[in-house]
């Protein structure tokens, strides 16, 4: 499952090029069950993390985009855009990290209740659109 990161063939993997989005949910389970844990013990924690996880991604990706040449056209399947960036999991990991805050806040929605009147606990993002 590290095919989206060193793929191991010369010109081309020895496995299947659809199979990179199987390596990123592999790659993205394993901190998203940590980054799950630390929102039921440590909320600050949690939300630091996943601003650190995000940024450091957006930099990649900004150093990347900075230095290769892109060309994001299907005309050129074997260009760096595809092969050193397209499925890489910096560039796919901001849409798990956003299901994970929307599903952690979700959670918290649905079952963390005030001890004193019994009605949930709104969250940030809930505040928000009230």
């Amino acid at each position: 499952m590290i095919n989206n990161i060193a793929p191991w063939g010369g010109v081309r993997d020895n496995c299947l090029e659809p199979s990179w989005y199987l390596a990123n949910d592999i790659w993205f389970m394993f901190p998203c069950l940590f980054l799950s844990a630390q929102y039921l013990n440590h909320r600050k924690l949690f939300y630091i993390m996943v601003g650190i996880l995000a940024f450091s991604a957006v930099t990649i990706q900004i150093i990347q985009i900075a230095t290769l040449n892109f060309s994001a056209s299907f005309l050129s399947q074997n260009d760096e855009y595809w092969t050193d960036y397209y499925t890489k999991p910096w560039t796919r990991i901001h849409g798990y990290l956003i299901g994970m805050l929307l599903g952690c806040n979700y959670f918290s929605f649905k079952y963390e209740r005030d001890e004193e009147n019994n009605e949930p606990i709104p969250s940030k993002i809930t505040t928000i659109f009230i």
